[in-house]
């Protein structure tokens, strides 16, 4: 994601209603991934998701 859009979200964010969905899972090679989904409205008309992506290295 761009530096740009995420600085964007992120003040958006921060004024407006928005809901969040978060959904973990472990992938075959035992690293854990967790999955957010948030959804909001963008110029009170448009509903928005955005899915965001963060994995987790579970070796040690």
């Amino acid at each position: 994601m761009s530096s740009d859009i995420e600085s964007f979200l992120c003040n958006y964010l921060q004024t407006t209603h928005f809901s969040i969905q978060l959904d973990e899972s472990t992938l075959p090679d035992n690293a854990c991934i967790i999955i957010g989904i948030c959804s909001f409205y963008y110029e009170s008309r448009n509903l928005r998701r955005t899915a965001l992506r963060k994995n987790f290295d579970n070796r040690h």
